[in-house]
């Protein structure tokens, strides 16, 4: 596992370790025996809701396409988050799926406090997903529990929601957002969305609070 940790270090990449069985359990607290405070450097996921987040950006920016901000995006992961840990009270890992690892990269230093109490920590609690397309369409359709789609217009990201092993599936309402390349009233989303799907957006004017929105 220190080898693991430095390559991991090398590549610029978070170690993570993903639990299966007691066997794995037993080994990490071997591990912390001999070595103590090494496996405090690796995310654990045991019994965990992955929570898979696809950002969109590099070719959409200037396009009249939207392209949600950085607080549209913290806002909506926590508002997925606390709406689904009502239901299943369980330990939260965030995959990210961006064509734009750079921008993700700077979120990943944000934290946001829970209904709860509970702080999430971006930096510990999250990793960016280097896959390529096929690969990562492959992972949400054996890990993703949860998607959310900031980038509407996204083909790929609907993909990755539809093909999602939860079909559990959270985007950004195109109704309530500036873009320009399809009016609102002309828009009807379910034309392109499953109708179980949960569109999403901001409260209102200067509410950065994001919330259902209702069909």
């Amino acid at each position: 596992m220190a080898s693991f940790y430095a390559i991991s270090k090398k590549l610029e990449r978070i170690p993570t370790f993903f639990i299966d069985t007691e066997w794995h359990d037993t080994m990490l607290q071997d591990t912390d025996f001999l070595i103590p405070g090494l496996i405090d450097h690796f995310l654990i996921v045991n019994d965990t809701v992955r929570t898979c987040i696809h950002i969109r950006r590099t070719d959409f920016v200037g396009t009249g396409f939207h392209v949600p901000e950085k607080d549209f995006i913290l806002s909506a992961m926590k508002f997925v988050e606390e709406k689904e840990n009502n239901l299943l009270n369980m330990n939260y890992t965030t995959v990210f799926f961006t064509d734009d690892a750079g921008y993700v990269k700077t979120l990943l230093s944000e934290k946001f406090e829970l209904k709860d109490g509970t702080v999430k920590n971006l930096e510990t609690s999250s990793v960016i997903s280097d896959t390529d397309s096929t690969d990562s369409i492959l992972y949400s359709s054996r890990h993703c529990d949860t998607v959310l789609v900031t980038a509407p217009h996204s083909t790929f990201g609907w993909w990755l929601g539809y093909l999602s092993k939860g079909n559990q599936v959270y985007y950004t309402d195109l109704k309530f957002v500036n873009d320009l390349s399809f009016p609102a009233e002309n828009f009807n989303p379910d034309d392109y969305y499953p109708p179980h799907w949960t569109p999403v957006r901001y409260g209102g004017p200067g509410n950065a609070t994001v919330i259902e929105s209702l069909k």
